[in-house]
């Protein structure tokens, strides 16, 4: 009997085993992709947190992702090699940071990381306390993870301030899905200002789940991790769980999302809308890209996109509160993506937390990201196409928070702390110096190509950034958003025939683009018409391409509007050409271009206070506009403010001496 059932069950064991190590076979032969290994654990009520102890290098260099690097972390995961005790040693001051993939440093080993970096500057200039920095931080982590930690662990170690790390990613987390709201109430005030209550918040995360616990069970299995880092099979099974916890087991049924709370009641979130929490309100700003690009990005409708936006701020004054609690100050430390720092991102107004916590401070790094990259090309702050830090970037960002934390007496001491200047020849070169290691990965990553392109186009510099962007696409033929950006490039140039081509081959691109690429393709193709009549002289044609673009209007119909101007203008009806214009003034007021045109056609109609108003418009957005400073001169030479002319005609005159009718009118009013 024994021997009827053994030698059955031998047989279908091999047979898996054979049909297991055949399919493994195939997907290595013909089908790999880059393995990611499971370095993750359940830990502090998590289901995620780096695996205790870890000393393992990766390699994915070969996926153009990151240059080899190795992630080490304690016996805590802690990403460091040396252990911290609950207890905070005599004349420390101890800081915790929490934060996503960015903080957790892909691409970058522990002694290049943010964390590492803030403590060694912070130590250098302390005389007086010993300073602590400890990082755990995860993949895909964001509030939710921050504050389950901080309660079940983090308040252990007695932190006296605590960084939080947040960017653009942190709004494609499902925060409804995640946080069911509990005792939500609708109030209409006397004010007429729409009131929401939350109520209670409850944190359901996915690691409960019965498939999840079979999974920690086979994580624990001898040899797991080392097989993870190899076998093309089980990364795909791995894929396939990690979808299922994301799009088949929402934690919070419909009913008790604020997204159907919101659809149901037929919310419509503003500006003036009051969302109260635990005693504080969250203020939320619709017109936010966050809110309108995710929700289209990932199929939500904008209710779910602005309860994700609402249950953010709120799990943040959850953390600010319980900080408050345990006498730790919270710094919000707000990372911009890659494309934010080189300006091909606008984020519309900040992502900080509206809330009357004392213990809360905002760091946004954006400007100054932005200022370094642009002046600095040859020193990547990122990996290329990547939102993760390279080292220099790392090395930036704590040079900064050193400044936002000694700035706001943030770290309690009698030390006279010294700005760094992230500007300065000494710190430039330092900085420089922190991506020696990644250097050659750097050099030979075809992305580069892309990203100059990227920052030549944001600089004016079209030519370089033609040649970066056709480099780029010599080995990246598939990139159609490369080709939609150089097709842009190709448009400023005036070459309309290769922009035109450029844009068709971007069509082929993401579902979710390809609307934008085929309207790019759209205003292109009647646009070079339009130009090609005008050039030609055929005005009736001309007008029909001016009101084709009109009918098209959308991203681009400022171009439009001023193509409608210079048609009209052509054909003498400056009535119309005039009525433009002002249509783009109204709806593009920051644009100096059509200011200027505004201030022109004023000034030819002898209009001269108006043309002084755009003028004087023009100089408080760009002090030294020749143009604007000529046109304010003479027309207050013209209505006889004799002090103004003369204050205004100097200054242009400091500028370009070579005018002559400047140069006479100034000095007849000199002698007069």
């Amino acid at each position: 009997m024994k021997e009827n059932f053994l030698r059955p069950f031998s047989l279908f064991v091999l047979s898996v085993l054979i049909v297991v190590l055949s399919i493994e076979i195939i997907f290595q032969s013909f089908f790999p992709e880059n393995i990611v290994p499971d370095l993750h654990q359940s830990k502090y009520s998590l289901p995620n947190v780096l695996r205790s102890n870890l000393d393992i290098k990766l390699d994915w260099s070969h996926g153009y992702l990151y240059p080899p690097f190795r992630i080490q972390t304690n016996s805590k995961s802690f990403l460091s090699d040396r252990e911290f005790q609950y207890k905070k040693p005599e004349n420390t001051y101890r800081i915790l940071m929490l934060g996503n993939s960015i903080f957790m440093g892909l691409g970058v080993e522990n002694k290049e990381l943010f964390s590492k970096y803030l403590e060694d500057i912070l130590n250098e200039r302390s005389r007086e306390k010993n300073i602590e920095v400890i990082n755990l931080s995860g993949v895909a982590w964001s509030v939710v993870q921050f504050l389950i930690f901080l309660q079940v662990e983090g308040y252990k170690y007695d932190p006296d301030l605590v960084l939080i790390s947040q960017g653009e990613n942190d709004f494609r987390v499902e925060y409804n899905k995640l946080i069911q709201v509990n005792k939500i109430k609708k109030i209409d005030p006397p004010t007429g200002k729409l009131k929401i209550n939350l109520g209670d918040l409850e944190i359901k995360l996915r690691h409960e789940k019965f498939i999840s616990n079979i999974w920690e069970w086979v994580r624990k299995f001898p040899f797991y991790l080392d097989i993870s880092k190899h076998s093309q099979l089980l990364h795909r099974i791995r894929s396939k769980v990690n979808s299922l916890w994301l799009n088949k087991y929402p934690r919070v049924s419909k009913k008790k999302q604020l997204g159907h709370f919101f659809e149901t009641n037929n919310i419509e979130i503003t500006k003036d809308t009051i969302i109260s929490f635990n005693s504080d309100n969250i203020s939320v700003n619709p017109e936010g890209h966050s809110v309108t690009y995710y929700s289209k990005a990932y199929n939500r409708n904008m209710y779910e996109a602005n309860a994700n936006i609402v249950l953010h701020s709120a799990i943040k004054i959850k953390i600010s509160q319980f900080l408050t609690d345990i006498n730790a100050k919270f710094v919000d430390v707000d990372i911009p993506a890659e494309q934010e720092t080189i300006g091909a991102i606008n984020t519309i107004g900040t992502r900080n937390l509206s809330s009357s916590a004392r213990n809360y401070f905002y760091l946004n790094p954006t400007k100054i990201f932005n200022s370094f990259q642009s002046n600095n090309i040859e020193i990547p702050l990122y990996f290329y196409s990547n939102n993760h830090l390279s080292p220099a970037g790392n090395r930036l960002l704590a040079i900064l928070a050193y400044n936002f934390l000694t700035q706001n007496n943030l770290i309690p001491t009698q030390n006279s702390w010294k700005q760094i200047d992230p500007f300065a020849e000494e710190t430039i070169r330092l900085i420089k110096k922190s991506n020696n290691r990644i250097e050659e990965f750097v050099q030979t990553d075809n992305r580069l190509h892309k990203f100059r392109g990227l920052l030549y186009r944001l600089k004016g510099d079209y030519y370089s950034s033609r040649k970066s962007f056709s480099n780029y696409l010599k080995k990246e033929k598939n990139d159609f958003e490369a080709h939609f950006l150089l097709g842009k490039v190709l448009l400023k140039l005036r070459e309309f025939s290769l922009a035109l081509a450029s844009f068709k081959k971007s069509l082929d691109g993401h579902p979710l683009e390809v609307k934008r690429y085929k309207y790019a393709y759209n205003f292109t193709k009647i646009y070079k018409d339009g130009i090609e009549n005008l050039q030609n002289g055929n005005l009736d044609k001309a007008i029909t391409s001016a009101k084709e673009l009109e009918k098209l209007r959308g991203e681009w119909w400022a171009q439009g509007i001023f193509f409608n101007y210079i048609v009209y203008q052509k054909m003498g009806q400056l009535n119309n050409a005039e009525l433009y214009i002002k249509q783009a003034v109204e709806l593009w007021p920051n644009n100096l271009k059509f200011k200027l045109i505004m201030a022109s056609l004023k000034f030819d109609q002898k209009k001269y206070e108006e043309a002084i108003n755009f003028s004087s418009q023009i100089l408080k957005q760009k002090q030294n506009d020749l143009k604007a400073l000529l046109i304010l001169g003479v027309s207050y030479a013209a209505l006889g403010n004799k002090k103004e002319a003369l204050d205004n005609l100097s200054k242009y005159l400091s500028m370009d001496g070579n005018n002559k009718t400047a140069s006479s009118i100034f000095r007849a009013l000199q002698k007069s």
